[in-house]
């Protein structure tokens, strides 16, 4: 194939990624013509699943560089255009539509990609830019051996290069990775780092990268040592130098140096007056120091320079999603509920919640201040919507603020409605529900409905209320001559079960259905469980029933936490205290 015929290849690097590299050319195998793709020494079935992409295989002994791979893949590609992915990354599919008829007439020698650095499960990313497609030329190689740049090289072959800021977006799922893996690609990073020459080492962009390896080891001391350097050191012009500033404004604040932070930030606001997330973090530490005042303007001011509307420009910020639009309602909101204006608080939450519908935080405090305002809770969350969207959440929410009688209304509304599917989750509450407003018939009926998705736990809770009812009532509604042998329940699901609902009994103060409970999981159970109860039955300050479990626990068995809880126990009732045991 040559030049001419082949339009985008796409150059990749990898190395034991088979749990990646399906979805990445699963994203792209209608775009590229090609796949260029240079192993560096996998050991997994990486290598298996690309061959059924057809891609073109390279093997290349790994040198501790990245740019060295890097160019290797670009010298084996025929392409007009590079497009750049790792394995971790997929290309929107957006792109598809568009890309290819974009370049047919483009004049850039390349492209920036908008790249969402996904953090976590509810859709919080961070947005950076990335040159990640761009000519084919023998001239255009990387430099740098981690954190590889192609734009020098661009630049250097030809200073007049228009680089173009595109609608197209990658997304980058590394950072879900687990702890492990971040903390041995941390340590790699810092190796390759380490080994660069002098002349590299003294620039900023150097201490910027060894900080956020740092960062990501959770060394936050050494990453603010090696980020106030490269701050000193750093021409604010650099396209990196707003970066280098936000990772310093985190890095003290988590650290809780707020006055430090605070100072960054008002610096920073002069030298980026439209930089969104200066203004939403100099927001949260005005907001620490109590000058709510203040935090609502600046929070106010920087939801005008928010960034989400889609569309780029040559003035572009790294940012983190949300900053300039849900992350600032949601500040205010906080400083509304401080200053006791709930009605302007929901407010602020409800746009919050409908700019991030998946972040159920905002969701969780928008109900904390309901059920604390004057508004008609069930009316609230019927008009907003918030019922039919949020269904189980909403229940779940609301039974964690022990609100029963509230949870066991907008269950019976949603049970009238045919568009309402019951889950287990739900039932579940509703049934803690009625059992906390003593609403037997009513536990029973959800107790019956429940055994349609979770038979065993329909079993186990039908098996507590008998034995919770004949406690302390001698009309029981279940017919006790069909109770259930214990031998079912002798498992370990059954037993996280019990002390669950003990502890959502503790909290609430429910004593009487304590000992009925406790009783019943030591007849499960046996002894395996009963140092875990102790922690429960302390934490939840329920210390006579602890005091009655101490007394069937051989201390000796205890861990030293343990012991401590027996002993602060013993000593509240003017018992015997343990010396050294």
């Amino acid at each position: 194939m040559n030049v001419s015929s082949c339009f985008i290849s796409l150059c990749m690097i990898v190395r034991n990624e088979e749990n990646n590299i399906s979805s990445c050319l699963e994203s792209i195998k209608d775009l590229v013509d090609e796949m260029v793709i240079v192993d560096t020494g996998s050991e997994d079935g990486t290598l298996n699943i690309i061959e059924e992409y057809k891609a073109h295989i390279h093997k290349l002994s790994w040198q501790n560089d990245f740019a060295v791979a890097r160019n290797y893949a670009l010298s084996k590609a025929k392409g007009q255009w590079i497009l750049v992915l790792d394995a971790d990354e997929s290309l929107d599919e957006s792109a598809t539509l568009t890309l290819r008829k974009e370049l047919a007439t483009a004049e850039e020698e390349g492209f920036y990609l908008s790249i969402h650095n996904y953090q976590g499960s509810e859709g919080n990313f961070t947005k950076t830019y990335a040159l990640r497609l761009f000519r084919n030329n023998l001239l255009y190689r990387y430099e740098g051996r981690i954190h590889e740049q192609i734009f020098p090289a661009i630049k250097k072959t030809n200073p007049q290069a228009r680089i173009g800021w595109s609608p197209w977006i990658i997304h980058h799922h590394g950072y879900l990775q687990d702890v492990v893996n971040i903390k041995n690609k941390a340590h790699r990073n810092l190796t390759i780092l380490l080994s660069e020459p002098p002349e590299v080492k003294e620039s900023a962009f150097f201490h910027l990268n060894i900080a956020m390896e740092y960062l990501r080891l959770g060394n936050l001391d050494e990453a603010e040592v090696w980020l106030k350097e490269g701050w000193r050191r750093i021409d604010v012009r650099e396209s990196y130098a707003h970066r280098l500033l936000i990772m310093l404004i985190t890095c003290v604040r988590l650290q809780d140096k707020n006055k430090e932070a605070l100072s960054y930030c008002r610096d920073g606001l002069i030298i980026y007056p439209d930089y969104p997330d200066i203004y939403y973090y100099h927001g949260i530490c005005l907001m620490k120091s109590n000058d709510l005042r203040q935090a609502r303007e600046v929070l106010l001011r920087g939801l005008q320079k928010g960034n989400d509307s889609g569309y780029i420009s040559k003035s572009v910020y790294i940012s983190e999603s949300g900053c300039g639009s849900h992350r600032n309602l949601f500040a205010l909101g906080q400083i509304e509920e401080r200053c006791n204006d709930y009605e302007l608080a929901l407010d602020y939450y409800l746009q919050a919640l409908r700019l991030n519908p998946q972040y159920l935080p905002y969701l969780k405090s928008l109900i904390h201040v309901l059920l604390d305002s004057n508004f008609d809770k069930k009316a609230y969350l019927i008009e907003h919507g918030l019922v039919k969207e949020y269904f189980p959440n909403i229940i779940k929410i609301i039974f964690e603020f022990h609100k029963h009688s509230l949870v066991l209304d907008i269950m019976s509304d949603c049970q009238k409605d045919t568009d309402c599917e019951l889950q287990k989750d739900s039932l579940y509450h509703s049934w803690m529900c009625a059992i906390f407003e003593e609403e037997y018939l009513l536990a029973q009926m959800y107790v019956e409905k429940l055994k349609t998705c979770d038979s065993s736990l329909s079993d186990l809770l039908v098996k507590i209320q008998i034995i919770l009812q004949s406690s302390f009532q001698t009309d029981n509604s279940f017919q006790t001559d069909n109770i259930t042998s214990l031998t079912k329940f002798k498992n370990n699901e059954s037993v996280l079960t019990i002390l669950s609902i003990i502890d959502k009994f503790a909290v609430c103060k429910r004593i009487k259905f304590l000992n009925p409970l406790i009783d019943l999981l030591l007849d499960i159970s046996g002894d395996d469980f009963k140092p875990l109860l102790l922690r429960i039955l302390d934490k939840r300050q329920c210390y006579e029933q602890a005091l009655q479990l101490l007394e069937t626990i051989n201390l000796q068995q205890l861990d030293d936490r343990e012991k401590l809880i027996a002993n602060s126990i013993l000593k509240r009732f003017g018992r015997e205290v343990e010396g050294s045991w």
